[in-house]
């Protein structure tokens, strides 16, 4: 599948930030910019619209859309609301890339290796899935819908592993890493 197949990214920002003391992990700083605006600064040239995937009232300059009121969390609700928001706002058929906003050195190269084998596909560092890292065409809403409402704790790890989405593997450790604490935060400024 080409990259100009991949209409929608969505940048997940859901999570509470407990271990950062409670902050908008989308707001925190990284070399004087917001993880949010380096995100969508990394996302950008990969796709062809951005959303957040955050709760309401957090306020960007792209669209931010909440998870449903259906009970599923985590990223799993994020990509849900995602494909609601594609259907709602897209010309079908359309495709969603997702990438974590705390995760700021992302590969450059995401979408052209994830959608190279045409279904989904979940980036990979030695050999672990990263799960917040996909690729999804349209016509896997369904199935993921299907699995959200019969698992007793849906997940995209979860569904990957039932499904067996195939994992696509990147070298650099530093693409994956994870701003979780301000621990994480220092490490990170020395990447930058």
């Amino acid at each position: 599948m080409a990259r100009d197949a991949i209409k929608l990214g969505v940048i997940l920002a859901g999570g509470r930030g407990c271990r950062m003391g409670g902050k908008n992990k989308a707001d925190i700083r990284l070399g004087g910019r917001r993880l949010a605006d380096l995100a969508v600064a990394r996302l950008c040239p990969q796709v062809d619209q951005i959303i957040f995937s955050a709760p309401a009232g957090l306020v960007h300059n792209t669209p931010n859309v909440p998870d449903e009121a259906s009970g599923i969390k985590g990223p799993l609700a994020g990509l849900l609301a995602a494909f609601r928001w594609g259907r709602e706002n897209l010309e079908e058929p359309f495709t969603i890339l997702t990438v974590a906003v705390d995760t700021p050195f992302f590969p450059a190269d995401l979408a052209a290796r994830l959608c190279a084998g045409g279904g989904p596909a979940l980036a990979a560092y030695l050999g672990k899935a990263q799960t917040t890292f996909g690729f999804w065409p349209q016509d896997m809403e369904a199935d993921l819908r299907a699995y959200a409402e019969e698992a007793d704790n849906p997940s995209i790890r979860g569904f990957a592993r039932k499904r067996k989405v195939p994992l696509v593997n990147f070298e650099n450790p530093e693409h994956f890493f994870n701003i979780n604490t301000p621990e994480d935060l220092l490490e990170a400024e020395k990447l930058v």
